[in-house]
């Protein structure tokens, strides 16, 4: 005999797949909350930026600096 209203089993199962459901959809809410805003990344790009300049200063000054030491080493050799 087929009813017009659902069965208790129907709602139940309904029910489990809405909790299931909302579960999911507060984790993925969670992790949307959690990423980085576009003003977050902006940032990290100007720090890169600043971070490459400095690296590149950084690099320019130890060529120097190894240029110096080779010159001081070719110095102490010819001495000797």
């Amino acid at each position: 005999m087929d009813s017009k209203y659902a069965k208790k089993s129907d709602v139940n199962t309904l029910a489990e797949n809405v909790e299931h459901y909302d579960r999911r959809l507060t984790q993925l809410e969670t992790k949307v909350d959690n990423l980085p805003t576009a003003q977050d990344v902006a940032r990290l790009e100007i720090l890169m930026t600043e971070v490459r300049g400095e690296t590149q200063t950084a690099n320019a000054k130890m060529t120097s600096i190894n240029h110096q030491v080779g010159l001081l080493l070719e110095a102490k050799v010819l001495k000797e």
